[in-house]
């Protein structure tokens, strides 16, 4: 029976240091993209809103 969800395994079979390390690099990578993108839309939001402000006030 096929189901529309994907199922997602915890690859960690033992909880050792080299397969912690491995989890957080990939989590913290994660954590950092979407830091970046946020950064990325605020400085965007910024550039608009200095472009209307400029266009409202001419």
């Amino acid at each position: 029976m096929m189901t529309k969800y994907k199922l997602y395994f915890c690859v960690m079979g033992r909880n050792n240091a080299k397969n912690i390390k491995t989890h957080n690099d990939k989590l913290h990578k994660a954590q950092d993209k979407e830091k970046a993108k946020k950064a990325v839309r605020a400085e965007q939001l910024k550039a608009i809103v200095k472009k209307f402000n400029d266009n409202k006030n001419s």
